[in-house]
């Protein structure tokens, strides 16, 4: 009842990119929040870049259920 643990996924920009350079930088954190008697309190924070996208499998033809 007094911590709440955020798992975010957030975009950034950077300020003073070129137009066709805006490309969004995906970023995971985690944020850890203790309530006190002040109210909420973030007491642990942690940003990392976000792993790069995968292409979808491409799908196959499944092998034969037989094989002689």
């Amino acid at each position: 009842m007094m911590l709440a643990v955020h798992s975010v996924h957030e975009n950034f920009t950077l300020e003073g990119q070129a137009q066709g350079d805006a490309r969004p930088l995906p970023v995971v954190a985690t944020n850890v929040y203790l309530r006190t008697a002040a109210g909420w309190r973030m007491i642990v924070h942690h940003a990392s870049p976000a792993p790069a996208a995968e292409k979808p499998p491409v799908a196959r033809e499944a092998p034969p259920k037989m094989l002689h």
